[in-house]
């Protein structure tokens, strides 16, 4: 039940990665995933599935408790793995905020979410995550800092992609960011070709259950609406055929069945 709303700095390198001019330094994904194993094991151990229920859940409740108890867990964990998932499980409250008419508090989270992964070290992953926390805030924005903040975003999918070619998560962004801006302002010009670059990709470049594997039924989501939108249906079946047998339970996908009908 996830919706995807949709700096260039300078680079050098040193002996472990990149560093921008604001001195905060591109890692890979090994840096990334280094934890102590009690933490791997604990917490971390398949994390983005704990943060997705308790997301879920908070509907069901009609509260954050359980999604606010784990990102005060993470919190007590200094790693860049984990900023990363304090940021992804903040997406999801700040999510749920917008779904409950809580604008002010969504922007609120979302931009301290954005401040803390600027200042952290990177990984692709944590690039096309601030990327997509950008993007998401655009709607808060007035029309000119939303196109400030959309280059921004741009710029870190492009990132993500330089660190990771198959970050599935950073084709996404960019086929999002091109699909919600509209057309009269250069948008939709290349939604269908970044979807299918995302969707060629894996759910993981390595497979680890800390990193994210998150995506996939959003692209096909955003390839379904593209196609029906412009009127072609029978490529949106299409799509729509794999996506529900990959992703029969998804709320958003099942949404669509009746546009296509």
């Amino acid at each position: 039940m996830k919706f995807i709303l949709i700096i260039t700095s300078t680079f050098f390198s040193i002996t472990n990665g990149c560093v921008s001019d604001k001195g905060v330094k591109d890692i890979s994904y090994t840096e990334f995933t280094r934890v102590n194993v009690q933490q791997k094991d604990s917490l971390l151990f398949d994390i983005q599935n704990k943060i997705d229920l308790e997301f879920e859940k908070a509907f069901v409740n009609k509260n954050t408790e359980k999604l606010d108890q784990i990102i005060s867990k993470l919190e007590q964990i200094n790693s860049p793995i984990s900023n990363y998932w304090q940021a992804y499980a903040k997406y999801n409250k700040g999510i749920y905020y917008i779904a409950n008419n809580n604008k002010e508090q969504s922007e609120k989270l979302i931009d301290e979410s954005i401040e803390n992964l600027e200042q952290t070290s990177k990984s692709s992953e944590s690039y096309a995550l601030l990327g997509t926390l950008q993007s998401f805030s655009i709607q808060f924005k007035s029309p000119m800092k939303a196109g400030v903040i959309g280059n921004k975003a741009k710029n870190n999918f492009k990132k993500a992609i330089e660190l990771e070619s198959k970050n599935l998560r950073a084709y996404l962004g960019l086929a999002s960011l091109d699909y919600y801006t509209p057309e009269k302002y250069g948008g939709k010009k290349e939604t269908e070709s970044l979807i299918i670059k995302a969707l060629e990709q894996p759910n993981q470049p390595i497979k680890n259950p800390i990193l994210p594997s998150w995506g996939r039924n959003m692209a096909y989501e955003i390839i379904i609406k593209y196609f029906i939108e412009k009127g072609d249906k029978e490529k949106a079946k299409e799509y729509y055929k794999i996506a529900i047998e990959k992703f029969p339970n998804d709320y958003q996908l099942n949404r669509l069945f009746k546009k296509i009908i």
